[in-house]
């Protein structure tokens, strides 16, 4: 005995499956998409930062293998604090032992858009000296040798007023973390 199914309870069976699928699991595959793509990204960004820390890993062991001399000159080179006293007195005596005389010294502690990004704070340093062309070139090749890192920012000067003897204005910036 053949039992013959009417075509309209097929459809009907057919159709209520196509519902199922459509309402029930299609919202759930796509929940299971997104949640998979995540886990990917969480993935690759694991990666990612296991990269980086075995970087710094390696880094830190290359520190640790340098001699203490080139730790303690790049302390010295950019030092934690502005540390204003000792830039004034490497700076006044760098200039007297040039030949300059020293009139006036200023400063000012800021951060410099640049350096912002990487922590550095600049220290702007103003100097009013007097005496020769010769002993400016000396101050200047001198600041090329301290500890600390310096660069010169501006540099005018007059014509000499008695003799030889100019005026100089020299604007330096030195950096500390």
């Amino acid at each position: 005995m053949k039992q013959n199914i009417p075509l309209g309870a097929v459809g009907a069976l057919l159709a209520i499956s196509m519902l199922v699928i459509v309402f029930l699991l299609w919202p759930n595959f796509q929940t299971f998409s997104a949640l998979r793509n995540q886990l990917q990204e969480r993935e690759l960004e694991l990666k990612n930062l296991e990269a980086y820390f075995n970087q710094l890993k390696q880094l830190q062991e290359e520190i640790a293998s340098q001699p203490a001399e080139k730790l303690t000159l790049i302390e010295q080179s950019l030092p934690d604090e502005p540390s204003l006293p000792s830039l004034y007195e490497v700076l006044s005596q760098t200039a007297s032992h040039s030949g300059l005389a020293l009139r006036s010294i200023n400063s000012f502690v800021g951060v410099a858009a640049p350096e912002a990004e990487q922590g550095f704070r600049t220290i702007e340093v103003a100097m009013e000296m007097e005496g020769t062309y010769e002993a400016l070139k000396e101050f200047l090749m001198s600041t090329r040798t301290l500890p600390r890192l310096l660069s010169i920012k501006d540099l005018k000067f007059d014509s000499p007023e008695r003799g030889g003897i100019f005026k100089f204005s020299v604007t330096l910036q030195a950096y500390s973390y």
